[in-house]
């Protein structure tokens, strides 16, 4: 993962958003580019909302200032690597075979596995550019919740 950024787009309307995610549209490669992330519920629309508190306003900061120092090259662990490995081929198992359309999406949810270990390692403060299995886990957890629920969603 060579000098990552983070990239916003925000402002579709989940009309569209399902438009665009139909169950066919897996292995075009438009999830594998987005990390898409939706409030639980409806946020009250004020028209003067009350001004952040500067502690919450600082946090971003810090937030946002950490990613922004993020320069280099990542790398995986060997222990992450023997999990992945694991992982990769239990969830090729899963899919049913080895034919394109499985390969199609098992690149795409594995492109998620590294993309979210790798928030999740600047989002915790690990010290280092080196990926441990303890943002693995985590990140396999939610692909494979994520695929759980488009399958539920396709039949």
């Amino acid at each position: 993962l060579k000098n990552p950024f983070l990239n916003i787009a925000s402002g579709c309307v989940p009309q569209w958003v399902s438009g665009v995610l139909s169950p066919k549209s897996g292995p075009t490669g438009f999830l594998q580019r987005h990390l898409i992330v939706s409030p639980l519920d409806k946020p009250n629309l004020d028209p003067c909302p009350t001004p952040l508190a500067d502690s919450l306003i600082q946090d971003l900061h810090n937030d946002l200032n950490r990613i922004r120092m993020v320069k280099g090259e990542f790398g995986l662990s060997q222990s992450y690597r023997e999990e992945y490995t694991v992982w990769y081929e239990k969830f090729l198992s899963s899919l049913g075979g080895k034919d394109d359309s499985a390969y199609s999406i098992l690149t795409r949810y594995a492109d998620y596995v590294l993309k979210l270990s790798l928030i999740d390692h600047i989002a915790s403060e690990n010290i280092g550019y080196e990926l441990g299995p303890e943002v693995l886990r985590p990140a396999c957890t939610v692909v494979e919740d994520a695929w759980s629920g488009i399958k539920a969603c396709q039949k």
